[in-house]
């Protein structure tokens, strides 16, 4: 988060963020949040709501991506196409609940190509004037979505089994 700080800063001076409205200075409190998202397990990103990626904390440990390289990109373009219906269906219950946690479990790329497993969940945070997005956090699920599909796999099997 610290570059979001510095990102805030040169915005302020340029009079960029929040339609020409100079952002308020991060509190000693609103900073220490880059600390303990620094080394979350997480991808935590803050979205417009078109889905602009506007800061982001965690791709590169996540999704292999360097932040300043993820920022600015637009989570549709990340999300497998047979689950970007989804996701715009996430993003408009967010919209339209705002505050309230949207979940959701959609295939992302990530650098290498792969196709990974993401629990998603979104609060509309748009009214809020010291958040002003949508703050996404998103959790690597690929194994634990295997090791279901195995189980399922193998209850289908011994069913099977059992009728012969």
């Amino acid at each position: 988060m610290e570059d979001a700080r510095l990102r805030l800063e040169r915005e302020a001076e340029d009079g960029q963020h929040g339609g020409g409205r100079a952002p308020r200075a991060l509190t000693a409190h609103e900073a220490d949040y880059g600390v303990y998202f620094a080394h979350s397990a997480e991808l935590i990103e803050l979205l417009t709501p078109e889905g602009a990626i506007v800061d982001a904390t965690g791709s590169q440990r996540v999704l292999g991506i360097a932040e300043r390289e993820h920022v600015g990109k637009n989570v549709f373009d990340h999300v497998h196409p047979d689950d970007r219906e989804a996701l715009r269906r996430a993003m408009d219950d967010c919209l339209a609940r705002p505050g309230s946690p949207v979940r959701a479990e959609l295939r992302y790329a990530v650098a290498d190509g792969r196709l990974r497993v993401f629990e998603t969940v979104r609060v509309n945070r748009l009214g809020d004037p010291t958040v002003r997005g949508i703050v996404a956090s998103y959790r690597d699920i690929t194994e634990r979505s295997l090791l279901h599909e195995q189980f399922v796999h193998a209850q289908k099997m011994e069913v099977v089994g059992q009728l012969a």
